[in-house]
């Protein structure tokens, strides 16, 4: 019986910490130095993986920007992914490493 309070016990903590993580968001990184950023190649099989990132940051669930490093993506792939949601952005495969440094330079 023991092992029944311990199990709703636990239960009641992880509900807590999700009710908690839903309302106020302070458990996911984000703002401050964080991106999200996926390698899209041709042919959109991480298309799943965008739609996903783009509702977390509808629900205020991820806060920092989704990068989308373009690994030769045709223009009709790319205006895919543009619809998706806000707060997208593209690079160049080429440009990553700049693009990175800038954030964290402005940063600090």
């Amino acid at each position: 019986m023991e092992g029944v309070f311990v199990l709703m016990g636990a239960l009641a903590a992880f509900g807590l910490v999700c009710a908690l993580w839903a309302a106020a968001g302070w458990l996911l990184p984000g703002g401050r130095g964080a991106a999200a950023v996926c390698l899209c190649r041709p042919g959109l099989k991480e298309l799943r993986t965008v739609r996903g990132l783009c509702r977390l940051r509808e629900l205020g669930l991820l806060r920092s920007p989704v990068l989308l490093v373009d690994c030769g993506l045709t223009a009709g792939e790319r205006e895919a992914l543009c619809r998706l949601g806000q707060g997208i952005e593209f690079c160049g495969l080429e440009e990553l490493p700049a693009r990175l440094e800038r954030e964290r330079k402005r940063l600090g």
